[in-house]
C-alpha cells in the first residue's frame, strides 16, 4: 500500500507544494485514525483528559509536528526528486537512526540483534540506492 501511495502521490506533489500535501495526508490520515480508535478502543474520558499533562501534550505536538508533518514533508520533497524507489530508502534507515538515538539519548540496551538488524537494513538501502543510481 504505502509503495503504490508513493507511485501515486508523486504526480499530486509535483503539482502542489509538499507542505500542503502533507498536511492534508496528516489531517485525513488523523480523522481515519480518530474513527477507528473511537470505534475499536472505546475511549474514555480519561484518555482525552490525559492532553491536560503537559508533558503528554508536548509529545504529541513534537510527533504530529516533527514525526508527522515535517518527515513527510522531507518524503514528498524527495519523492518529487528521486522517485519512488529511491525515496522509500528513508524507510530503511530511520530505524536504525531511531535504535541509535535511543542508546545514545535514552541508554537503552543495545544487542548484537538490534546491530544484525541495523547491518540488514543499511546493506538492503545501499544496495537499492547502488541498483537504483545505475
Amino acid at each position: 500500500s504505502f509503495c503504490i501511495g508513493s507511485v501515486f502521490t508523486r504526480p499530486l506533489a509535483q503539482n502542489l507544494p509538499a507542505l500542503v500535501v502533507a498536511g492534508w495526508h496528516c489531517v485525513i490520515g488523523g480523522i481515519g485514525l480518530a474513527l477507528m480508535s473511537i470505534v475499536m478502543e472505546s475511549p474514555t474520558p480519561a484518555l482525552f483528559g490525559a492532553f491536560a499533562d503537559p508533558w503528554i501534550l508536548a509529545s504529541w505536538a513534537f510527533l504530529v509536528l516533527c514525526g508527522s508533518i515535517a518527515a513527510y514533508t522531507i518524503y514528498l520533497r524527495l519523492l518529487d526528486a528521486w522517485g519512488p524507489t529511491p525515496a522509500i530508502g528513508y524507510s530503511f534507515v530511520s530505524p536504525a537512526i531511531a535504535v541509535a538515538a535511543g542508546v545514545l539519548v535514552f541508554a537503552e540496551q543495545y544487542t548484537p540483534t538490534e546491530g544484525i538488524g541495523a547491518l540488514i537494513m543499511l546493506t538492503a538501502t545501499a544496495l537499492m540506492v547502488r541498483t537504483v543510481g545505475k
